[in-house]
Parts: C-alpha cells; sequence; structure tokens
C-alpha cells in the first residue's frame, strides 16, 4: 500500500460504523480522482484484512468492487445491500456466493461474477428481480444456483451464456423455470421445507 493511502487512512479512519465508511469511500475517490479505482480497491482490501466488511456499510456493491480480485473465496452479502454493480466480483476467485436471509437486492448488474472460473455455488436472495446480461457468462465451473423467487424476473438471454455446467435450483411453474426451459439450462426443482408440527 502506498504511502499517501496509508496516511489517508490513518488520518480518517477512528471509528467504523455504517455512515462513515460510506462516507470514507467517498472522499476517496475525491481526494485521489486520477487513481479512484486503484485507491478505493486497497481501502477494500485493507479493511478485509482487518477483518472488516466493507459491504455492511454501503448500500451497494460497487461497479468493479472487487474484480480481479484473489483476496475472497467465499461471501455472505450482507442484507443493506440492494444492488450488485457492473463487474463488482468479474475474473475473481470467488468459489461460493450467498445473500443475507434477509436481504432486499433486487438486481445483479451486468458483467458481476463473470468469468469467476472457480466459482461453483450461488444463492440469490428471493427479492431478486433482474440478472442482467453476462452476470455469471462464462464461469465455466459453476455448478449451483438457487434462485428461490417465485414473482417474475427478469433475465438477460445470455446471464448463464458458456456457463455450461449450471444447474438453476427454482420452484415448479415460476418465470426461473420457464427462462430454463427457454434457454436450455438444466434445472432441479426447490423441495417445499416441512411442516413443522
Amino acid at each position: 500500500m502506498k504511502p499517501a493511502l496509508k496516511q489517508f487512512i490513518k488520518d480518517n479512519i477512528t471509528l467504523i460504523d455504517r455512515d462513515q465508511y460510506y462516507e470514507l469511500y467517498c472522499k476517496l475517490k475525491n481526494t485521489f480522482k486520477n487513481e479512484a479505482t486503484l485507491r478505493t480497491r486497497e481501502l477494500t482490501e485493507f479493511l478485509i484484512d482487518c477483518n472488516v466488511n466493507p459491504l455492511e456499510y454501503m448500500p451497494t456493491v460497487p461497479h468493479g468492487y472487487l474484480c480481479r480480485s484473489d483476496l475472497l473465496d467465499h461471501i455472505v452479502i450482507p442484507e443493506n445491500i440492494d444492488l450488485v454493480g457492473r463487474a463488482a466480483f468479474m475474473d475473481s476467485d470467488l468459489k461460493s456466493v450467498s445473500f443475507s436471509d434477509r436481504s432486499k437486492c433486487t438486481h445483479i448488474l451486468a458483467y458481476a461474477f463473470q468469468g469467476c472460473y472457480k466459482l461453483e455455488t450461488v444463492i440469490l436472495p428471493e427479492f431478486c428481480t433482474h440478472i442482467d446480461t453476462s452476470a455469471f457468462r462464462n464461469c465455466c465451473y459453476l455448478q449451483d444456483v438457487v434462485i428461490p423467487t417465485k414473482d417474475k424476473i427478469a433475465f438477460s438471454d445470455d446471464a448463464f451464456e458458456y456457463s455450461d455446467m449450471v444447474v438453476i435450483h427454482c420452484y415448479p411453474g415460476t418465470p426461473v423455470e420457464e427462462y430454463c426451459i427457454n434457454h436450455d439450462i438444466n434445472y432441479k426443482f426447490i423441495e417445499p421445507e416441512k411442516r413443522k408440527w
């Protein structure tokens, strides 16, 4: 990490809370305009090294957030996130992705997980309404994607292009099943939970 960034972090991180991290993230982008992407990436990696999950302090997963990163292999996206940005994890070393049980995330934007060649399992939130172009394209070892929504969902035609091993887990009679049939994608039905007496 460059000395200027180390000093910036020392001067600005004293107590991390939900508002302060996002303010710091924006301040960093404005302070180091010419190297904004590199600097915010360094800030993110610094905080992860300190066992702080930066996503807990942000409203969305920023565009290019951990693109081409080998920092994480598993991630749980917290409930405050409502959108996963463009190329957020593209070409990263992620093996599994899931969302908080109370997640209200609705959009997975273009290229979000494209080229994650180690990715095997994804569990999307039930409120997901959009999976954009190439979101899971070329994830060659992606095997299981759970999409538990029963409502209408907007898929890009190429959302799972070249992810030939994928099996989508969905409920019967839903738009997700229809998408799988229309795009020749393997699918399995999610078994309903057993009633507890």
